[in-house]
């Protein structure tokens, strides 16, 4: 497995420098990769059908809304893959002594100082599928995630395993410890069991991955079908 790119940066103050980690270069290629797929490979027909007619020359381009749909959501689909490729490749997390904060383009800047963390909740595997019993994660493996719980009781942040690794994870909990915050360590949760732990842990598309795949599947089958009926082959 890739590590992330790490740096160190010395701050004004006489303490331990803070550690900078950027994205896995795993989590970036697979942006990349899930960019092209659903830009390109899961689009080909509407690509096929403007480039091989030539479409940018009909005068009904722009000017008739069926017409011109099948382009809409594909420039749709087209924005959203270059923010989640950039939300990805942009992601920095900065972990000190002092507190930690994450930033990066189309990404909400977070930053806290330990005393605003009442635990963490360091989870090995989210899944609804049990651990083999002969299976014991490897202390240097990274976690699914570990959720940062707010004196509120609310979650403060998240650092992911495929976007950060498993160095950036273990220097958040180190740091944690050292300031004396509570880290739970858990092999297994289901994706309930997590976001009742922890609220606001999971998303809802997390929680029901059948459904967005079904309309994951029923949206560009229905973009292409609109497409052949339009514009045609």
């Amino acid at each position: 497995m890739h590590t992330p790119h790490e740096t160190t940066a010395v701050p004004r103050d006489h303490g331990e420098p803070s550690h900078v980690f950027g994205p896995m270069r795993s989590a970036v290629m697979a942006a990349l990769v899930g960019a092209i797929t659903f830009v390109v490979v899961l689009e080909f027909l509407v690509l096929t059908s403007f480039i091989g007619q030539r479409l940018w020359n009909d005068d009904a381009l722009f000017h008739e809304v069926l017409f011109t749909l099948p382009l809409v959501l594909w420039l749709l689909i087209l924005v959203a893959a270059v923010v989640i490729c950039l939300r990805t490749i942009t992601s920095w997390l900065t972990v000190g002594e002092q507190g930690f904060a994450t930033h990066g383009l189309f990404r909400r800047a977070v930053s806290h100082e330990w005393s605003d963390v009442a635990r963490l909740v360091a989870v090995r595997d989210v899944t609804r599928v049990p651990l083999p019993t002969e299976r014991v994660p490897a202390p240097e493996d990274p976690y699914d995630g570990v959720y940062v719980v707010g004196t509120n009781g609310r979650r403060l942040a998240t650092f992911s395993g495929r976007l950060f690794g498993a160095r950036a994870q273990h220097a958040v909990i180190d740091q944690a410890r050292a300031a004396g915050t509570e880290v739970e360590e858990v092999d297994q949760l289901a994706p309930r069991e997590l976001r009742t732990r922890v609220p606001r842990s999971i998303p809802v598309a997390d929680l029901h991955p059948g459904l967005v795949l079904l309309a994951v599947v029923a949206f560009y089958a229905a973009h292409n079908i609109l497409t052949f009926i339009v514009w045609g082959l």
